[in-house]
């Protein structure tokens, strides 16, 4: 059966309004009576006939095919499509690659960078810019 459109729906709430029986106003835009009976319970609800927004595109796997999926793409990441390995093993909670973790700065590191840090402080752009091209220049040099 056909779903009711974003047309119908105000006219078939107007009719249950006036009196109308559930049956028949699902028989007049040929739709199921509980079709009817959820679009009057969102309007008492929510005070409007249009959808809720979604959060996004509905799942087209079971828990038991995604379980089924994760342990196939474990086993074996090239039968299956390379987007369907990521969203599956993301909800998995399993990542790709962890992330790095950096290593402390001890006291002499965290002195030596303050230390530059103020030497600098009071660079104009042009001197940067002779830092930049010197920098850029002998790597350039490096390569050929």
């Amino acid at each position: 059966m056909p779903c009711l459109t974003d047309l119908d729906r105000a006219p078939a709430i107007g009719l249950l309004h006036a009196g109308v029986l559930h049956n028949q106003v699902a028989a007049i835009f040929g739709v199921i009576p509980s079709t009817i009976s959820k679009l009057k319970a969102k309007f008492h609800l929510t005070g409007d006939v249009r959808d809720r927004p979604r959060s996004g595109c509905p799942k087209k796997t079971t828990p038991l095919e995604d379980r089924f999926l994760t342990l196939s793409a474990l086993r074996n990441r090239r039968r299956l499509s390379t987007q369907t390995i990521r969203n599956r093993l993301h909800a998995a909670n399993l990542r790709s690659h962890w992330a790095a973790r950096r290593s402390d700065m001890t006291a002499s590191h965290h002195q030596a960078c303050l230390r530059w840090c103020r030497q600098h402080l009071h660079w104009n752009l042009n001197m940067w810019r002779n830092v930049m091209l010197h920098q850029h220049s002998s790597s350039s040099q490096n390569i050929s």
